[in-house]
């Protein structure tokens, strides 16, 4: 089981959608570390646990350039995507619905 948790991994303070728009955005989350993890567990049939909580908010740029773009961005299959993370949200439940929805909307 592979295992990521925004706070440490990442940032307290995430950011906007793009790079462009200053430090811990979506995107470079999604590039540095959340792919990185998801293509790792995909090749070894597992899940991936994102723990989103602990941090001072998420902007919905942030979640759609993250998880979103997993679907648009490096083109793997919506239901491939959902069916291989879970998201773990105590603080916030609606991100994990925000993210499925992300997800499926490509």
């Amino acid at each position: 089981m592979n295992y990521i948790k925004l706070l440490t991994d990442f940032t307290e303070t995430p950011g906007g959608r793009y790079i462009s728009d200053g430090p811990f955005s979506g995107e470079l989350f999604r590039e540095t570390i959340l792919y990185p993890k998801l293509k790792k567990t995909l090749e070894e049939g597992g899940i991936l646990i994102v723990d989103m909580d602990g941090t001072y908010g998420l902007c919905p740029g942030f979640l759609d350039e993250a998880f979103g773009g997993l679907a648009r961005v490096k083109k793997l299959d919506p239901l491939l995507i959902l069916k291989s993370i879970q998201i773990i949200s105590n603080e916030e439940e609606s991100y994990i619905h925000d993210i499925q929805k992300y997800i499926e909307r490509r």
